[in-house]
């Protein structure tokens, strides 16, 4: 999901309210922020297969395949930690 830079202390407080979860990161590429949580729909059948992809939400429709994690490196950065946010922007 494409999210904006953080730019005042309750953006990045926010953000790293939100990196303190195992299953949320974000990565940066091309200069554009992008949160990903990680883990399995519970709309995929056992072929991983939509099972509701005529009605699928519009963030499913404007998911980008090329940019999943599942096509290689899609990232310039990666940030895991609030730590690792701090250290990326300087604090």
């Amino acid at each position: 999901m494409h999210i904006t830079k953080p730019r005042t202390r309750d953006d990045i407080d926010e953000l790293k309210w939100e990196l303190q979860y195992d299953t949320v990161r974000v990565f940066i590429r091309n200069y554009r922020w992008h949160r990903i949580i990680q883990g399995r729909c519970m709309y995929l059948d056992e072929h991983n297969f939509c099972t509701i992809y005529d009605r699928r939400p519009k963030r499913c429709r404007e998911h980008n395949p090329p940019d999943c994690e599942h096509y290689g490196e899609f990232y310039d950065v990666m940030i895991s930690t609030p730590e690792e946010l701090d250290e990326h922007l300087g604090k």
